[in-house]
């Protein structure tokens, strides 16, 4: 007898009687998980986290598909409990057909609607008024004689604004609107005195 080939016998025994245990007890689990499913056990989801101090158990059946989950489950089960029985009886171990999943279903997004949204208003921003006049050699503004009769038929008469007739005259803006100010002041006092007199 070969010493050699007698210690490779024995360690390939215990290899195939340790092999033969865990299939026989795969087989009883997997056996015993089916008869209590098909009794109306129900099947939850678990993480069982390590963390450095505690461990700790995270329930995440309300976030997943529980009845695509448990399908899966009752299936590996199955497939399972073949492969370990079928060893254990010596039979040929045939890779059965794992079942083909439905597709998820397509999510149809929206087509983009154009929004159309209406356009501000326009808003007209005031002409910068002219710069005054400037005398070149004494580098001094130049004071305009204000015409405040030709003002007040540019303004009452043409209906001109107070930047238009800035414009056209030379005059600042503010000149302008003091002018027009006054003007109007005026106005009203001759039409109390006129109503009053009466």
């Amino acid at each position: 007898m070969n010493f050699t080939k007698a210690l490779d016998a024995i360690s390939n025994t215990d290899k195939k009687i340790k092999e033969l245990g865990e299939a026989s007890r795969k087989l009883s689990l997997a056996l015993a998980a089916i008869a209590e499913i098909e009794n109306g056990a129900s099947i939850s989801v678990r993480l069982e986290c390590t963390g450095k101090d505690d461990a700790a158990e995270m329930n995440i059946d309300e976030i997943i598909d529980g009845d695509k989950v448990a399908k899966l489950i009752i299936e590996s089960l199955n497939i399972a409990a073949t492969k370990n029985y079928l060893y254990l009886s010596g039979g040929t171990i045939t890779r059965p057909e794992t079942p083909k999943e439905d597709p998820a279903p397509k999510i149809k997004t929206p087509e983009k609607t154009k929004i159309e949204t209406p356009e501000p208003p326009k808003i007209e921003t005031p002409e910068p008024a002219p710069e005054p006049k400037q005398d070149p050699e004494k580098g001094k503004r130049v004071h305009h004689a204000v015409n405040r009769k030709k003002l007040a038929d540019m303004y009452f008469k043409e209906g001109k604004t107070a930047k238009e007739i800035a414009a056209e005259t030379g005059l600042g803006v503010s000149t302008v609107f003091k002018v027009l100010h006054e003007l109007r002041a005026e106005k009203e006092k001759a039409a109390k005195e006129c109503v009053s007199s009466k």
